[in-house]
């Protein structure tokens, strides 16, 4: 569910100017999946010429909301027509297959470079305070082990009306990227995703891969 988030990237272009958002047809800001800057004169020293860090923030967390609930809602339309059990599998399966491709990127740390993962895993995470605040609970030899103490993916899905058992549904497919990812890079991973009750979100255990 973590590497199934947005990325920001800067596009540093000079004489570029940064823009807000363009509105939907509501008038509201749609979800920003990228910025621009511009350069101060002949320096390399960017500047946001409209948006805050803060406003930055908030426009990342709520990219990642919109993609959950378009996700809740693909879920809800197609069980409707083939059933909650296949659309689930269905999804499962695509978002495992994306998995496999992000994985790649870790690849060189296989199999058995965890602090080397960890590491980078993390740094993948985008602004990890304001989206999964992923918390490392172990690191060693044996594995890793990393708590997902918030998920604006669960916040969303709540905020779309899904009841526990739906949340429980949508963190299961949306897990299935973190399986692949790893298995990608060449490791061992098992699912531990979101169960009502639970302090935080999911947990990711992930293991030696074989030699």
């Amino acid at each position: 569910m973590l590497t199934n988030s947005v990325e920001i990237r800067k596009e540093e272009k000079p004489e570029l100017r940064g823009r807000r958002p363009a509105a939907n047809a509501a008038g509201a800001p749609e979800p920003l999946l990228g910025h621009e800057i511009e350069f101060s004169g002949g320096s390399q020293r960017s500047e946001w010429s409209v948006m805050s860090e803060e406003e930055m923030r908030e426009q990342l967390v709520n990219a990642i909301k919109a993609r959950a609930q378009f996700t809740y809602a693909f879920y809800k339309e197609f069980s409707a027509e083939i059933g909650p059990d296949r659309t689930r599998e269905i999804m499962k399966r695509a978002v495992h297959k994306r998995g496999l491709e992000i994985g790649k990127r870790f690849a060189k740390f296989a199999p058995s470079d965890m602090v080397g993962l960890k590491d980078a895993f993390l740094a993948f995470v985008p602004d990890p305070e304001v989206t999964f605040n992923p918390r490392v609970e172990s690191c060693s030899e044996a594995g890793i082990d990393i708590e997902l103490t918030t998920c604006p993916l669960r916040d969303a899905w709540r905020q779309a009306g899904a009841t526990d058992d739906e949340v429980v549904i949508m963190t299961d497919i949306a897990g299935a990227i973190d399986k692949g990812t790893f298995e990608g890079a060449g490791f061992s991973f098992e699912p531990d995703t979101w169960q009502p009750g639970r302090q935080g979100c999911c947990r990711l255990h992930i293991r030696p891969g074989k030699s």
